[in-house]
């Protein structure tokens, strides 16, 4: 991790110092007139940015003559904890001094944040900036930047906030002219919990359950809804229920995957535990840290939450009972401890080997509950679904009509319509070729 004090001994790409020499003798230049804002993601604010965050020393001079005022910082769009930004260089962006095309954003830092910031990009060679606002002005003593950080022509930085207030991300690529879509990702270890709220804590463990309020002083969406952030350690084939409940405002829960720069929705659910309150069932695919928003459905909405985790107890996830041949019918049984989805109905899978052009019909019948019937494939871990049918022939019962596009494996899910519907069914399988 890099303070912003330790300041490089040579600025990345210093021969770029004298793009930036004529704008060091102009003292007494006035400001430059704003040109008219284009209909682009970044306005002529952006290339003030821009300007000012390459990897050179500037003076105060030109630093005035480049960035403009303090109110121009509202202008640009931000960039917060765990919420990746999918942009695009194009002609149609600020250009800097080598007239490189960049996208600029504003993030609100904390003391003592740890960011890791990355950008990457398949069409251009990425690179990064990031430098502390002061009085609207980037201070020299805080810019960074990075070229080849993540990997090939990606580019990451590691920073640690040493106070609070207003930083800038710039996000451009290293030769002139390089156009091209990019992600952008921030992730922070103290940005979660918020300082608004009585959950100060940043971890969760299955199995607890924690007190928090949302508010002022809390981080915002850009829905102006107020949330706060924890993470969580969990291992591969654990299933976990994640409920968080208010009486003080409907609430919002979302779950995601951290990696170590960047960060994945999963899911998310308003009304899953009835209500105006929410629910998830999170299957765990590989060990490792997730992320969980307790967050309000409404702008504005303030009050006092519990969320709380508790491990469900069920056979190893995603593991298929049986295969299941041509011809064949089998009789199963929903409930405990079979896994369950994220509407909180049980499920069974069943593998069967299809072949290319094959013509499948697949009935689930049940007595007990409400039949959903679902064909799908494992690609690289996760379920993909492909077809599913309710109500058959006017009945509760579910009837599939397949044709097995290409040889290989796939997933018979037999299922409820309704959450912690449980009981007896029947599945049968009829193939022609």
């Amino acid at each position: 991790m890099n303070s912003f004090r330790d300041e490089p001994t040579e600025w990345p790409r210093p021969s770029r110092l004298s793009l930036f020499l004529p704008i060091l003798d102009l003292a007494d230049a006035s400001l430059p007139e704003a040109p008219e804002p284009q209909t682009v993601r970044q306005n002529s604010t952006c290339a003030s940015f821009v300007a000012m965050l390459k990897p050179v020393i500037l003076t105060a001079v030109g630093s005035a003559l480049l960035f403009g005022s303090a109110p121009a910082l509202a202008q640009l769009p931000q960039i917060r904890h765990g919420e990746p930004i999918g942009g695009t260089l194009s002609p149609t962006d600020a250009t800097n001094g080598d007239d490189a095309y960049s996208d600029a954003y504003v993030y609100h830092g904390k003391r003592g944040e740890r960011l890791t910031i990355s950008l990457r990009s398949e069409d251009f060679d990425a690179y990064l900036f990031f430098a502390k606002i002061v009085d609207g002005l980037p201070s020299e003593g805080t810019m960074q930047g990075d070229d080849d950080g993540a990997g090939g022509t990606d580019a990451l930085l590691e920073v640690v906030l040493e106070e609070d207030g207003e930083y800038a991300v710039v996000a451009t690529s290293y030769s002139p002219g390089q156009t091209g879509a990019y992600r952008l990702a921030l992730l922070s270890d103290g940005g979660i919990g918020g300082e608004g709220g009585n959950a100060s804590e940043s971890t969760i463990s299955i199995g607890t359950s924690i007190r928090g309020s949302l508010g002022p002083g809390d981080e915002l969406l850009d829905d102006g809804s107020y949330y706060d952030l924890y993470t969580l350690r969990a291992r591969a084939g654990q299933q976990v229920e994640i409920v968080l409940l208010s009486n003080d405002f409907d609430a919002y829960l979302s779950v995601g995957r951290l990696t170590d720069w960047d960060a994945t929705l999963i899911d998310s659910d308003d009304d899953g535990a009835g209500g105006t309150d929410s629910r998830l069932l999170l299957t765990i695919d590989e060990d490792g840290e997730y992320w969980i928003r307790a967050n309000s459905l409404g702008e504005g909405e303030t009050g006092a939450y519990s969320l709380t985790l508790t491990e469900v107890e069920s056979r190893p996830a995603l593991a298929p009972i049986g295969a299941l041949a041509a011809g064949e019918e089998r009789d199963g049984e929903l409930g405990p401890p079979d896994p369950r989805l994220q509407d909180g109905s049980y499920f069974d899978e069943y593998v069967y080997r299809g072949r290319a052009g094959e013509r499948l019909t697949i009935d689930l019948e049940s007595d007990d509950f409400d039949a959903f019937l679902v064909i799908g494939r494992r690609v690289n871990g996760a379920f993909e679904y492909l077809e599913g049918n309710d109500d058959h022939d006017e009945t509760l019962n579910s009837r599939l009509e397949y044709t097995v596009p290409e040889d290989g494996e796939y997933i018979i899910r037999a299922n409820s319509m309704a959450g912690d519907s449980t009981g007896r069914y029947t599945l049968r399988l009829r193939s022609s070729r």
